[in-house]
């Protein structure tokens, strides 16, 4: 690596906790997706499953990227030029497959606090916290009002908030989600 005279940047402690709070996004949301699966064993098989495959994909991905060598520093989109070196037609999939998964990853997170929203305003569930409007259930039982409510939140937000902004704010609700949830 060429020496630089630049200082290396200063330490973050949010972007420290906003990515040790990202690494454990999903596995905090599974209380809310336990309705969608099919049996408990299910869940575990699941859970069992997740917990070994992602050190692996993610080693995997990490030591394929170092073999290809480091021309350029490590920055969004990295892996598919570091893959695209190795072999080209990679580059493509990997950008396909990028999108695919952060999409297959927001569908999941939004499903995620729907059905919390849902939960929180059916009288059945017994806390009835939110107005009954957030209760209402599709024909196929999917939280029509919470999903509808959720998209129309994260839209506004993103369009009228800076990407740090939201990245702290991300943060500051997941800290008082794991306090509320110790209290």
């Amino acid at each position: 690596l060429p020496a630089t005279s630049a200082p290396p940047p200063p330490a973050s402690l949010n972007l420290f906790l906003s990515t040790m709070l990202w690494l454990n996004t999903g596995w905090d949301s599974i209380g809310n997706l336990a309705v969608e699966v099919e049996s408990p064993r299910s869940l575990v098989r699941g859970l069992a499953t997740a917990a070994f495959a992602c050190p692996v994909v993610y080693s995997a991905s990490t030591f394929g990227a170092l073999a290809a060598g480091a021309a350029q520093p490590w920055d969004d989109g990295y892996l598919a030029t570091a893959y695209g070196r190795l072999w080209p037609p990679l580059t493509p999939w990997i950008v396909a497959m990028s999108g695919l998964s952060n999409f297959s990853l927001y569908a999941s997170a939004l499903a995620c606090v729907a059905r919390l929203i849902q939960a929180m305003g059916d009288e059945q569930q017994g806390c009835h916290l939110l107005p009954k409007c957030f209760a209402y259930r599709a024909k196929n039982k999917a939280p029509l009002a919470a999903l509808l409510f959720v998209t129309a939140l994260e839209v506004a937000l993103v369009a009228g908030l800076s990407f740090e902004y939201l990245i702290r704010l991300s943060t500051l609700v997941h800290v008082l989600v794991f306090w509320c949830l110790l209290a």
